[in-house]
């Protein structure tokens, strides 16, 4: 299913569940709150896949081309920053997703903004790690391609190490910030 059409779904999902929350009193509608908490962690990821791929693609764009199917075309640039928003908005909708599950204070979500910090940081950090470790001992290794040479090679899967460490810090950071929550 294209983006754009899961975007639709969720927008439509969005507006069904805040018609119905119309329904309640007003000292009880909170999901307005709420869905506008996830939809403005999903643009700040948005921004952090776009300040990521904008720097992944400028090391490789073979990465982007190869493994990620883009075409090499005159556009390919604007279609990494495309690819890197839409990455970032879907992980961190699942991020703020997250947060609101695990909030005990349903009635209020401003708080949540701080939580945000440990998977950002966790991300940056082990998508910085995974990445430096590839470079320096390339322990992840691709067959068939030596028409790169060994150089373009070590570029790919260091971009790729990158991402990797980003979804791995963000997943390892859920539960932790989850905890955190569940204290308040």
């Amino acid at each position: 299913m294209p983006f754009t059409y899961r975007l639709l779904a969720l927008f439509i999902f969005i507006t069904v569940m805040l018609a119905v929350d119309l329904r309640n009193p007003p000292a009880k509608r909170r999901r307005f709150k709420l869905y506008s908490f996830i939809l403005s962690v999903g643009m700040i990821g948005a921004f952090f896949g776009v300040g990521v791929d904008s720097i992944t693609g400028a090391v490789s764009p073979d990465y982007f081309i190869y493994g990620k199917g883009l075409d090499a075309g005159a556009g390919l640039y604007r279609n990494i920053l495309l690819l890197g928003s839409k990455a970032g908005f879907s992980g961190a909708l699942i991020v703020g997703c997250v947060l609101a599950l695990f909030n005990p204070k349903k009635d209020r979500v401003r708080h949540l903004y701080r939580y945000l910090l440990l998977p950002l940081v966790m991300s940056i950090g082990l998508g910085m790690g995974f990445g430096l470790v590839q470079y320096y001992t390339a322990w992840v290794r691709l067959e068939d391609v030596a028409f790169w040479g060994a150089r373009q090679a070590r570029l790919f899967t260091t971009v790729w190490m990158v991402h990797v460490g980003i979804y791995v810090g963000a997943l390892i950071s859920l539960p932790l910030v989850g905890q955190q929550l569940r204290r308040l």
